[in-house]
C-alpha cells in the first residue's frame, strides 16, 4: 500500500492528533509507536503528505456535513408534507363534523315540534272528553272520531249511510230521534223529543 493510501486511512487520527500536539514530528512518533505501517513512511514524506491530507480531510468533512444537511432538509421536507396532509385530514373531519352537527341540531328541531303538535294534540284530546261528559256524551273521544255506540241524554245514538239517529225505549215502545249528518245540536233535538212524549203520555 502506498504511503498516501495509508494516511489517508488514518486521516482522522492524524487530524486529531495534529490539533492536540500542534508538531508533525509529535504526531508521527506516536503513531509509529502504534501503527507499524506508519512507521514504514520516512519522517520527510509524512510531513509532506499530512498538510495535504488535513485540507483533504476537511472537505470530506464538509462534504459529509453538506449531505448531512441535504438529508435533514429532505427529512424536513417529508415532515411538512405528512404535516400538510395531516391538516387536510384534520380539516375534512372538521367539515364531517360540522355538518353532523347541524344534522343533529335540526334533528332535535323536528323532533321538539313533533312533541309541540303531540301535546296539543293530547290537550285537545282531553278537551274533547271533558266536553262531551259535560254534554252527556259517556263514550270517549277518539282521534279518528267515533260513529258507532255514542250516549247522549240517555239515547243510543247510531250512524247509517252518514246520517246519525237516536234510540231510546220510552213505554215499551222504541223511539227513534232523526238527528242529521252532524251530532250539532243532538241534545236539544232529543230533549224536544222527550218533551213530546212526556206531554203525549200525560193523561188527558
Amino acid at each position: 500500500m502506498k504511503p498516501a493510501e495509508i494516511m489517508v486511512m488514518h486521516r482522522g487520527r492524524i487530524q486529531q492528533l495534529y490539533i492536540e500536539t500542534g508538531s508533525w514530528p509529535k504526531v508521527y512518533e506516536m503513531l509509529s509507536k502504534s501503527l507499524p505501517e506508519i512507521a514504514g513512511i520516512k519522517i520527510a514524506t509524512f510531513k509532506q503528505y499530512a498538510p495535504i491530507l488535513i485540507e483533504l480531510n476537511k472537505m470530506l468533512n464538509n462534504d459529509e456535513r453538506l449531505n448531512s444537511q441535504l438529508n435533514n432538509d429532505a427529512e424536513l421536507n417529508t415532515v411538512k408534507q405528512e404535516l400538510e396532509s395531516v391538516k387536510q385530514e384534520l380539516n375534512i373531519l372538521q367539515e364531517l363534523n360540522t355538518g353532523l352537527n347541524k344534522e343533529l341540531q335540526l334533528n332535535n328541531s323536528v323532533k321538539q315540534e313533533l312533541d309541540e303538535v303531540k301535546q296539543r294534540l293530547n290537550n285537545q284530546i282531553r278537551l274533547n272528553i271533558e266536553l262531551n261528559k259535560e254534554h252527556g256524551l259517556n263514550m270517549p273521544v277518539k282521534q279518528e272520531g267515533v260513529k258507532q255506540g255514542l250516549n247522549i241524554a240517555g239515547w243510543s245514538i247510531q250512524e247509517s249511510k252518514g246520517y246519525f239517529r237516536a234510540f231510546k225505549k220510552v213505554g215499551g215502545k222504541m223511539q227513534a230521534v232523526y238527528l242529521g249528518k252532524s251530532l250539532d245540536g243532538a241534545e236539544m233535538k232529543i230533549r224536544a223529543k222527550q218533551e213530546r212524549l212526556s206531554v203525549q203520555s200525560e193523561p188527558e
